[in-house]
């Protein structure tokens, strides 16, 4: 079982009947769980219907009996006020990325797709202007972009021989196996000269 090798720091975890968030209790912080062995010992944490995680008895009394650990850390208590954006209404919820929350107070929610500053005030309009000036100035970019990449492939193309001219060069006699060659020349030394058969063009 993964928890042999990580069970160092479960004791931070809260006992059971105490439900907390995995932020809260979880972190590389001093006082909090390791997030390494949280997640090895998660099969054995139960995630609740309202997004919040309690400790099940059975890890409890595995990490008590096996490694003599017990569960005493209380998820950390942050400020009220800083649990809701100002000009939001604070008891409505969203549904967070993990499907925990209520959709249905969104929705009632008059303010939920309005842009807020930090003082509360709506910032909609403003930020709006800034995305669409943002936008031209990606799309000019874009454009001066591809109209350089357009030329340079351009400049390539008009510097390059054709295969015409290697098939030129090759009936004429033009191309020769060096003596350091490791394939066959597709052309015989000699083009005029007939090649006896079985014999080898190398």
């Amino acid at each position: 079982m993964k928890l042999r090798f990580n069970h160092s720091s479960l004791g931070d975890l809260p006992p059971p009947g105490v439900t907390w968030r995995w932020g809260d209790v979880v972190g590389t912080e001093d006082g909090k769980v390791d997030p390494v062995e949280a997640h090895a010992a998660r099969s054995l944490i139960e995630k609740r219907d309202d997004g919040r995680y309690e400790t099940t008895s059975w890890l409890a009394e595995y990490l008590d009996d096996q490694y003599s650990i017990t569960l005493t850390g209380e998820p950390v208590k942050t400020d009220a006020a800083q649990q809701a954006l100002p000009g939001i209404d604070a008891g409505s919820r969203a549904v967070r990325a993990d499907g925990s929350g209520s959709t249905a107070a969104t929705t009632s929610n008059p303010g939920a797709g309005r842009q807020v500053s930090l003082t509360g005030e709506n910032a909609s309009a403003a930020v709006a202007e800034l995305r669409a000036a943002e936008a031209v100035r990606v799309n000019a970019a874009k454009a001066d972009q591809d109209r350089e990449s357009r030329a340079d492939g351009a400049r390539r193309v008009a510097g390059q021989a054709t295969i015409a001219t290697y098939v030129d060069a090759a009936v004429a006699g033009g191309i020769r196996r060096s003596a350091g060659d490791v394939y066959a020349s597709p052309v015989p030394e000699s083009v005029g000269a007939p090649v006896p058969s079985g014999a080898s063009i190398a």
